[in-house]
């Protein structure tokens, strides 16, 4: 996505509607050695407001998939269908181990599809991956078990 010389932030957005969630996400991000921005957007509709607002475009989205008032499977729809957004780059986590559901997101447009992290160590392997991808142009993996970090 980004070479490893360019240090600019990356702009992230994380949409999250569990607070434990955004935190842990949010003080995992702070131990990772890569530049960036985090914005929190607490569901779907909100999301869409901040996409739309005419603020910068996130570098990538994270977006949990079960949400109140609008799914993460429903953000990925509207997107697709938004010529302005159809292009952004998801990353798509929920606690669902759901093979069906992944596939659904998957062909709905979602770059990849992480399993929730239960601990720490998982939510920093994410973390790990996601830099890499962004910063060092390494492949993302279309779907990762969180279990298998562990």
């Amino acid at each position: 996505m980004r070479s490893g010389q360019d240090h600019k932030a990356l702009r992230l957005l994380l949409v999250e509607d569990e607070p434990l969630d955004a935190l842990i996400f949010q003080r995992v991000l702070n131990h990772v050695d890569f530049p960036h921005t985090l914005e929190v957007v607490t569901h779907g509709e909100a999301a869409l407001s901040h996409l739309r607002s005419g603020a910068p475009l996130p570098d990538l989205m994270l977006l949990d998939l079960n949400m109140p008032r609008m799914t993460g499977q429903e953000v990925l729809d509207h997107l697709r269908t938004d010529d302005a957004l159809s292009a952004l780059k998801v990353v798509v986590f929920s606690s669902a181990r759901m093979v069906d559901e992944a596939d659904a997101c998957l062909e709905a447009g979602a770059a990849a599809y992480f399993e929730k992290p239960f601990s720490f160590d998982e939510y920093g392997e994410f973390t790990r991956v996601l830099r890499a991808y962004c910063l060092e142009g390494e492949p993302l993996p279309t779907y990762i078990h969180a279990q298998a970090h562990s």
